[in-house]
C-alpha cells in the first residue's frame, strides 16, 4: 500500500504507524489501492466434492434459491432478494457493480461454500464494472453516496459520515475531517464495495526535483490520482 510521509513524499509499505520509530511523524495517509495478494494455490488436503454436485448444483449465473449449492469450487449461493440468488465467490450487502442493475443484494448465504480453490473476484477475471455504474454511483468527495452505496472512481469506497451523508474517498479515518465545513465526526462505516479496475493494471512512476515547479505539479498529480 502507498503511504504518505507528507504532501510531497510517499512510499509503498506493508503497514504504516505514525507512532512507530521507523515512520514516526508520517501522516500515513493512503494513496491508491493495496496490491492484492495472488490467488492461493490449490490445497491438496481439501476433500473432493461428490460427483452429484456438478450435476445437481447451480452454475454461475443461474438462480440457486432451489438448489442452495454451487457447482464451481469456492462459490456460495448468495441471495439478492426474495426473487433471485446466485453463486458468487463473495458478497457484500449493497449493489453489485458487475450485476445487470443497481438493485441491492441482501447477501444472505443459502447453503455452504463449495470446497476447492478460492474463487477469483470479477476484477481478477478482467471484468469491467457495468455501464450503470457511471450514471448511478457517486463521484469522489462532493456527491452523497448514502443511497447509491457505490463510487465511480477506481480505488474509492463509499464511507458513511452519519445516517444522512456518505462520501466516496480512497480511505477514511473515524472522527472529524479537515475541510469538512459541516463539522461533526465521521463513523467511516463502509457502504457497498470498493471500485476496482480490471486486471491487469498499469502503474505510473514519477521522479521530481525537490525545488522549482515540480513539487506543486506532483502534488496536483497525486491529488487527482492520474499520471
Amino acid at each position: 500500500q502507498c503511504y504518505m510521509k507528507d504532501q510531497y513524499y510517499g512510499t509503498c509499505r506493508a503497514k504504516c504507524d505514525p507512532n512507530a520509530l521507523e515512520t514516526n511523524g508520517w501522516s500515513c495517509e493512503t494513496r491508491g489501492s493495496r496490491l492484492p495478494q495472488p490467488a492461493p494455490k490449490s490445497d491438496p488436503t481439501v476433500q473432493k466434492v461428490a460427483d452429484w454436485v456438478a450435476e445437481k448444483c447451480s452454475k454461475e449465473g443461474e438462480d440457486c434459491r432451489t438448489t442452495t449449492c454451487c457447482a464451481e469450487s469456492g462459490h456460495q449461493c448468495f441471495e439478492k432478494n426474495a426473487s433471485f440468488a446466485m453463486c458468487k465467490g463473495s458478497c457484500t450487502p449493497g449493489p453489485d457493480m458487475y450485476d445487470s442493475d443497481s438493485k441491492e443484494w441482501s447477501c444472505q448465504a443459502l447453503g455452504p461454500v463449495t470446497p476447492g480453490d478460492k474463487a477469483l473476484e470479477p476484477w481478477e477475471l478482467q471484468k469491467n464494472v457495468s455501464a450503470w455504474v457511471a450514471k448511478t454511483c457517486a463521484a469522489e468527495w462532493e456527491e452523497n453516496c448514502a443511497q447509491s452505496k457505490c463510487c465511480t472512481k477506481v480505488g474509492d469506497q463509499c464511507y458513511e459520515k452519519n445516517s444522512g451523508w456518505a462520501s466516496c474517498m480512497p480511505s477514511c479515518t473515524p472522527g472529524p475531517h479537515e475541510g469538512d465545513e459541516s463539522g461533526g465526526n465521521w463513523s467511516c462505516n463502509e457502504l457497498g464495495t470498493r471500485t476496482h479496475r480490471a486486471y491487469p493494471s498499469l502503474f505510473c512512476f514519477s521522479v521530481m526535483q525537490p525545488v522549482g515547479y515540480e513539487p506543486g505539479l506532483m502534488k496536483a498529480q497525486m491529488n487527482t490520482g492520474y499520471g
